[in-house]
């Protein structure tokens, strides 16, 4: 993984220069769900089971977007069994991008990632994105994945 920091004024709601203490952020992880019954218990689980040294609090929003698969039942259990757990369910199906506004407006963390509920990203990786906002005051966190080139590939 390959982490760039980009700083720029006003780029977030929960602006961080203020918040942190003991170097240790507050963190809200926005999850857009549409149709993803069979992976978003595993997905929010390893999310949920996240540990690390420089997160106080963990928060998680799970936005559906009217999914119609039954991934809204499975995301109720797990709010109802773990405090962190904040489920929205939008009135109609708008988007990922408006699931993931929807997630940022209820969020009170003094950092927001997106985790997408398709278990495309590991959580394991969390921890490194927040390092430039301790560190370097970093207002945003942009992350590109670099995978090798196949043997052989140009």
């Amino acid at each position: 993984m390959e982490i760039q920091v980009k700083s720029s004024n006003n780029l977030l709601p929960n602006a961080l220069s203020k918040n942190l203490t003991n170097d240790k952020i507050n963190l809200s992880i926005l999850i857009p769900v549409y149709n993803e019954r069979h992976l978003v218990a595993a997905s929010v689980n390893r999310v949920l089971a996240l540990k690390s040294d420089l997160i106080s609090r963990l928060e998680v929003i799970i936005v559906d977007d009217c999914s119609q698969d039954g991934s809204w039942n499975i995301i109720q259990q797990i709010a109802a069994h773990d405090e962190r757990v904040r489920a929205v369910r939008q009135k109609h199906n708008q988007g990922k991008g408006a699931a993931i506004r929807t997630a940022r407006d209820l969020a009170t963390g003094d950092v927001c990632v997106v985790h997408d509920a398709d278990m495309e990203y590991d959580p394991i990786d969390l921890p490194a994105l927040l390092v430039p906002f301790i560190e370097e005051g970093a207002d945003a966190v942009l992350v590109r994945a670099i995978s090798p080139l196949p043997t052989g590939a140009p």
